[in-house]
């Protein structure tokens, strides 16, 4: 029999890109996505630096430009801006707001790299389509003393600037650090908060391999109703799409999107709920409390500090194949903010 390797697609992009960097240099957009999807997987940086032959501080740039939307991403694949340009960019993790500053820009100055950073970081918070905004919400932020500066020229009730980035960024913290108390009620060694959940930060961190229980027969029917709501919720929404094209009803498609998208959301916290943690690993271990693109709480457990990472007896610093949910955007590590952290073994916040 001839021996076969079974590899994962990232493996085989990886393997692909190597082999063709021999013979001509790789560009950075493919390298930079082909980094991405090999940390997804729960390889770290180091990892990555010594397959690739680059250094770890390689491997952390290319991430950042992984941030950029998919269409400046193939501008930049196509020598369409300068490396500069594409870095500038990734200084957010809003798709919209580069693609605006690099498409509408009316003249070729406002792409300057000083002049993208100056547009980025002094760029009000548009209500809509904002992942603190969709937590911490409007009602909440305006009843904690936040203003808004409304378009009263704008049909849609969510247009807006917040006119306090501080208070916003405040109240969301505050609401992650409440969820993060919760879950260090399970024991874990650390528990702490990202506004975002971010590659390169945490390609440093080792992870712990969880053991999934088998169901009860009571659950097994609990998750099989899920299913069932989950396909009914896929099938609407896929009918939707289906049908005879014309004028498009916005707020049913959002509300059979959404629905779909709780009744997946649903089935997937159901499964999760069967993983288990062995005493050893919850000492050694830590989770995050993240933010992802849409405001949504991202709760991942099983991670190892750096200092921790050295292998010993029930305890893995590299994860299986596979990851928990990916995130479509994030920000560059310049504007992330490092919030509290909660301690088990000293019982209080101290800054991460």
């Amino acid at each position: 029999m001839i021996p076969v390797r079974v590899v994962t697609e990232a493996e085989a992009v990886a393997a692909s890109l190597i082999e063709n960097h021999a013979r001509e240099p790789m560009h950075g957009a493919d390298q930079a996505m082909a980094f991405r999807m090999l940390i997804e997987e729960g390889k770290s940086a180091d990892y990555i630096a010594a397959l690739f032959s680059v250094p770890v501080l390689t491997v952390q740039r290319r991430l950042k430009i992984a941030n950029v939307s998919t269409r400046l991403l193939d501008v930049f694949r196509n020598d369409g801006m300068s490396i500069e340009q594409v870095i500038a960019l990734a200084l957010t993790d809003d798709h919209d707001l580069q693609e605006r500053l690099w498409f509408d820009a009316p003249q070729s100055w406002l792409r300057d790299p000083h002049q993208l950073r100056a547009s980025i970081t002094k760029e009000d918070i548009e209500v809509r389509n904002n992942p603190l905004v969709a937590f911490v919400t409007v009602d909440a932020y305006e009843a904690a003393g936040g203003f808004v500066r409304r378009d009263l020229f704008s049909d849609d009730d969510n247009a807006g600037y917040i006119g306090d980035a501080g208070l916003l960024q405040k109240l969301a913290t505050d609401r992650l650090i409440e969820i993060a108390q919760t879950i260090s009620t399970e024991g874990w060694k650390w528990v702490e908060t990202r506004i975002r959940r971010d590659y390169s930060e945490l390609s440093a961190y080792g992870r712990l391999s969880s053991h999934t229980r088998d169901m009860t027969k009571k659950e097994e029917r609990e998750f099989a109703t899920l299913k069932k709501a989950r396909d009914a919720a896929s099938d609407a929404l896929n009918a939707y799409y289906d049908d005879e094209p014309g004028e498009e009803d916005e707020k049913k498609r959002d509300a059979l999107e959404e629905a779909a998208n709780a009744a997946s959301d649903a089935c997937d916290a159901f499964v999760e709920s069967m993983e288990t943690w062995s005493p050893e690993q919850l000492m050694s271990g830590g989770a995050f409390v993240f933010l992802n693109y849409t405001g949504e709480v991202l709760i991942e457990r099983g991670f190892l500090k750096p200092e921790d990472k050295p292998t010993r007896e029930g305890v893995t610093t590299e994860p299986p194949t596979g990851t928990l949910e990916p995130t479509k955007k994030r920000k560059a590590a310049s504007q992330r903010k490092t919030l509290p952290t909660l301690d088990r073994a000293s019982d209080r916040r101290s800054s991460s």
